[in-house]
């Protein structure tokens, strides 16, 4: 950058001024690659579901790149492929969606096989009962659990609401 200053000497009754321009070169850390920014403290990590493999002092925000669906990224230099059975949606920081034939587990955030009894369509999704069984969905921590009617009620299953709650499990 350059420092601009005024001078000015006294020699005699006669005073001179004269301006003087410094150049002062000031070497500045790159901003590492998984950032960008300026470079030295204005250095900032990209935003979570985002990268940037490169490294530099003349990048910004907009030069974080969005993971693609079936990629996370924390922020960092690059997204990382989720594990099967699990997916992600674009601009993902974990992969909280599940493939055909599973179910997400919040209390373990991780994608479960399908309980038997029950088809899962993945995504997001909660197994749903098959005809003939019925699952307690008065709670999202018991939806692992699928229970088989044994007077063969719950005929409609599937998308039938009438198999999917604790307070109609009498219905079996």
């Amino acid at each position: 950058g350059k420092i601009s200053a005024w001078v000015t000497t006294a020699t005699s009754p006669l005073t001179v001024r004269y301006a003087v321009e410094v150049i002062v070169e000031v070497e500045v850390e790159p901003c590492l690659a998984g950032s960008y920014g300026a470079g030295g403290a204005s250095c900032q990590i990209c935003p979570d579901g985002s990268y940037n493999e490169f490294s530099g002092t003349t990048y910004t925000i907009e030069d974080c790149v969005t993971c693609a669906q079936g990629e996370f990224s924390s922020g960092g230099d690059q997204c990382t492929a989720c594990p099967a059975p699990s997916w992600s949606g674009p601009g993902s920081a974990k992969c909280t969606l599940c493939l055909f034939g599973f179910a997400w587990d919040s209390s373990e955030e991780a994608c479960r096989a399908c309980p038997l009894g029950a088809t899962c369509p993945g995504g997001d999704s909660m197994p749903i009962p098959r005809e003939g069984y019925w699952a307690p969905y008065d709670s999202t921590a018991h939806s692992d659990i699928i229970y088989e009617c044994p007077r063969d009620t719950c005929e409609g299953g599937g998308e039938s609401a009438e198999c999917w709650s604790v307070a109609n499990y009498s219905l079996c």
